[in-house]
């Protein structure tokens, strides 16, 4: 008896294992990075897509690669190109939006506007989407769009409060205090300020009308305290 048989081919003793790959929709795939042992397999095996693989819009791609040994035998493995954009600086970072206080009429900086702008990637820039109308006190609720340097972008909503800074005559409360004197002498309004000490240096006092002294009894005047900032 003669026993005709086909000796086995590199196809026969060899086992290809599919490996998923990722792209940029757009780009070509390598068949190469769809077969994880490739470095295993017989010196000058070669690998193909049997078929251009359609990148054009994301998702997964079945394909097939044709892997051809160096004995001329070949193989089919089904693999899967996984088409998906990369991650962006904009999906990779998180602005957080910080309220800005500022004076009317004037303009207020988009990076006042970003509490960590110092975290996020070095290049970041910085902008109001619109100009700040700052007119009027008041919150204006506006839009700071944030630019990376891969070019990605993201826009932030965030408040911009427009408000007159508190004055010296805000931030104190003169004290009044009850002063005697003799008939035809002139006060001073200093010694009908309790707290004159307690007021900022340089507040200046004086009383708004000429105090009538001529006859005894109780006169009610009006003392204007001046602060160092004019209020």
């Amino acid at each position: 008896t003669v026993k005709v048989s086909k000796s086995a081919t590199d196809a026969d003793k060899n086992t290809p294992v599919a490996k998923d790959q990722t792209v940029e929709p757009g780009s070509t795939p390598k068949a190469e990075d769809s077969i994880a042992n490739l470095s295993e397999l017989p010196a000058g095996t070669t690998v193909a897509f049997k078929d251009p693989v359609d990148t054009t819009g994301e998702g997964d791609k079945p394909a097939t690669v044709v892997v051809t040994y160096p004995d001329g035998s070949s193989e089919e493995v089904p693999v899967t190109v996984k088409v998906s954009k990369s991650a962006t600086d904009a999906d990779k970072n998180t602005p957080v939006a910080k309220d800005q206080t500022v004076e009317p009429g004037s303009t207020p900086k988009a990076e006042d506007s970003i509490a960590n702008l110092s975290e996020l990637p070095a290049g970041t820039t910085v902008a109001f989407k619109e100009p700040v109308d700052t007119t009027g006190e008041g919150d204006k609720v506006v839009t700071v769009v944030v630019t990376y340097p891969d070019g990605s972008s993201e826009e932030v909503s965030v408040t911009v409060k427009v408000s007159k800074p508190a004055t010296d005559a805000d931030k104190n409360t003169p004290v009044a205090k009850d002063q005697t004197v003799e008939p035809g002498s002139t006060p001073k309004a200093e010694d009908s300020i309790a707290n004159l000490s307690e007021l900022p240096a340089g507040t200046k006092v004086s009383f708004k009308e000429p105090v009538d002294t001529t006859g005894e009894g109780d006169k009610v005047v009006t003392v204007v305290v001046t602060y160092p900032d004019g209020s």
